[in-house]
């Protein structure tokens, strides 16, 4: 089973998102020096829910949007994210596509790889860095009591979401009756 470990976990703004960087120890197979930097914006959890349709008011929905966005770097390195993947968003409807994602999370994803913690993970993030607080046990909980859930972006989100669907089922469609 592969470890990938966080030793870092930095808050940063590009020019225009808030963002969140997560770096790993990982094998050299995913890097050639051990060390994998997954970047990712801040707004990326409200993204996730609207295209795999998770209910953020549930907490148990919430985790599972948490672990997925967590574990896409992993995902996307070992190509199970590409456009003809069994995880792409456009492929089905999101209820389907969230227990797609739950089915191959449990299948393929904690057989094959886990998310521990380093002894003594750095942290660079300002709420912290402002009030002087100790880290939590769990560095993870950084990102996670800061998920940062819009609901009007998700419901916005979720109809786009809802046309490019219907697009890629009709090209879909159209090409298997050539």
């Amino acid at each position: 089973m592969d470890e990938w470990s966080v030793i870092e976990i930095n808050e940063d703004f590009d020019g225009v998102h808030e963002r969140w960087e997560v770096v790993f120890s990982v094998p050299t197979k995913y890097a050639w020096n051990g060390r994998f930097s997954y970047s990712f914006p801040k707004k990326t959890f409200s993204y996730r829910a609207a295209e795999f349709g998770y209910d953020v008011d549930d907490p148990e929905e919430r985790e599972a949007l948490f672990q997925h966005v967590l574990h896409e770097a992993y995902l996307a390195t070992t190509g199970q994210l590409t456009a003809n993947g069994p995880l792409h968003p456009l492929n089905d409807e999101p209820v389907k596509m969230k227990a797609a994602v739950r089915g191959h999370f449990d299948a393929n994803v904690k057989r094959s790889m886990k998310i521990t913690q380093h002894a003594s993970p750095r942290l660079k993030v300002a709420a912290l860095a402002r009030t002087e607080t100790a880290p939590p046990a769990d560095v993870l909980d950084v990102i996670r009591n800061d998920m940062q859930i819009d609901k009007e972006l998700i419901a916005t989100y979720s109809k786009h979401v809802a046309g490019w669907r219907s697009q890629r089922m009709e090209a879909k469609r159209r090409t298997e009756q050539l």
